[in-house]
């Protein structure tokens, strides 16, 4: 399961590579596990050193295998170990992905993933369209497209707002 949620962690972070198709099969493995891919996967491939590549896969759960599965803990290990970093705004908790690569003195972020309690609330992506069956929304909004997982109404949205101005260099 670790697996399937750092593959779905990869994807938020995706940057726009050309996507290529597995033919036949591919295996991917990392310290967590084997993932075994049939034909006509899309996968996006780059950093090749050493005979092998950087693969970045998009995955799809069906929800029968989600629904009532513990995910806080592996969620939590697998953005440490994907390096995002955790901030806490008092009854919220946001995990961010920052892009170093522009400017590491004062990174902007390329995804947030924003908590109250163990309940997600929010995601707000700058990189590739997120699904999810559950969403409540999603709105296009000045630093990023939000993805609501619960309802949102204008204390909401200034709550949310103002934690993602927080990750905003100025």
């Amino acid at each position: 399961m670790k697996l399937v949620v750092s593959v779905i962690i990869a994807c938020l972070c995706a940057s726009s590579v050309k996507a290529q198709l597995v033919r036949r099969h591919a295996t991917l493995t990392n310290e967590e596990g084997v993932l075994t891919l049939t034909d006509s996967v899309r996968v996006s491939a780059s950093n090749f050193k050493n005979g092998s590549y950087t693969a970045i896969v998009h995955a799809w759960v069906h929800r029968d295998f989600i629904n009532g599965l513990e995910l806080r803990d592996p969620l939590v290990d697998a953005f440490k170990k994907q390096g995002w970093e955790r901030r806490n705004f008092g009854e919220y908790e946001s995990w961010g992905y920052l892009n170093r690569s522009s400017n590491p003195g004062l990174p902007d972020f390329q995804a947030l993933f924003i908590f109250r309690g163990s309940m997600p609330y929010c995601l707000v992506n700058k990189g590739d369209d997120f699904e999810y069956e559950k969403l409540k929304g999603s709105e296009q909004r000045t630093h990023g497209m939000y993805y609501f997982f619960q309802r949102p109404n204008d204390r909401f949205l200034e709550e949310i707002d103002n934690i993602v101005f927080d990750y905003l260099p100025l």
